[in-house]
C-alpha cells in the first residue's frame, strides 16, 4: 500500500470484477474479497493474471450457487461474509461494497449505525448502457472525453453516484473518500480535491466549516 493511512476492504462479485481496472484495486484498499460463483467454469487468463499480481490483497471466495438463483446465492453470501467479519474487524477499518443492486443498503445502513463506515459503490462502467432516469443537471460543464476535461466529466458522474445512494457524506472528508473510492476503481486518477473544488464552483455543494450541503 503506498501512503495511506485508512484500512479498507471492498466487497464484489466475479461480475463486477470484470468491469474494472483490476491494477488499480490495491491502490484503493488493503483487502479485496472477490465472491465467485462455483457456475464459473473458467475464467479469462487475462483476468487471472492480472489478479495474481496482486497477491495477498485478492481473497478468493468461491460460492455454491443452484442453477436457478445464481444472483440471489450470491447476495446473500456476500452479504453473510460482510456481516461477519464486521464482528470481528475494528471499526477503523472501512468498507465498501461494489455492486449496483439496493439488496445491500439496510446491511450497510445496519453497519453505518454500528460506526462503521461502509458504503455501496456503483460501477459507473457498468451504468454506461443504462437508461439514466434522473433528470438532466443544467448548471455543471457539459461531459468531454478530452483530458482537461476529465475533472468535471468526474464532478458530473460524482453528482450521479450521489443521487442514486440512500445517504450521502456528510463531511468534505467522507465526500472525498467517497470520489477516490468511485474513481480508483473505474477511471482516470483524479484528484478529489480539484473534483470538490469543481462541484463547489458550480454550485453543485455548498461547503460549511467542513460540512457538505448539497444543492441537487
Amino acid at each position: 500500500m503506498k501512503n495511506r493511512t485508512i484500512r479498507r476492504y471492498i466487497f464484489l462479485s466475479y461480475e463486477d470484477i470484470k468491469h474494472l481496472k483490476i491494477k488499480k484495486l490495491d491502490k484503493v484498499c488493503d483487502k479485496a474479497f472477490l465472491f465467485v460463483s462455483n457456475k464459473e467454469t473458467s475464467i479469462p487468463f487475462q483476468i487471472v493474471s492480472q489478479l495474481q499480481v496482486l497477491g495477498k490483497t485478492i481473497k478468493w471466495i468461491p460460492v455454491e450457487c443452484s442453477e436457478k438463483n445464481v444472483d440471489l446465492t450470491m447476495k446473500i453470501f456476500m452479504s453473510f461474509w460482510i456481516g461477519k467479519l464486521h464482528e470481528h474487524k475494528y471499526l477503523d477499518v472501512e468498507f465498501a461494497i461494489l455492486s449496483d443492486d439496493t439488496y445491500f443498503d439496510n446491511l450497510i445502513q445496519l453497519i453505518r449505525n454500528d460506526g462503521r463506515s461502509c458504503q455501496r459503490v456503483i460501477n459507473k462502467n457498468q451504468q454506461e448502457n443504462k437508461s439514466d432516469s434522473s433528470a438532466p443537471i443544467t448548471t455543471a460543464p457539459s461531459p468531454s472525453l478530452e483530458e482537461e476535461d476529465v475533472v468535471e466529466q468526474t464532478a458530473i458522474d460524482t453528482i450521479r453516484q450521489l443521487k442514486r445512494i440512500p445517504e450521502r457524506p456528510l463531511e468534505v472528508y467522507d465526500l472525498k473518500q467517497f470520489i477516490r473510492v468511485q474513481n480508483s476503481l473505474d477511471v482516470s486518477d483524479v484528484d478529489p480535491e480539484e473534483v470538490v473544488s469543481c462541484l463547489e464552483q458550480y454550485q453543485q455543494i455548498t461547503i460549511n466549516n467542513g460540512e457538505v450541503i448539497y444543492n441537487f
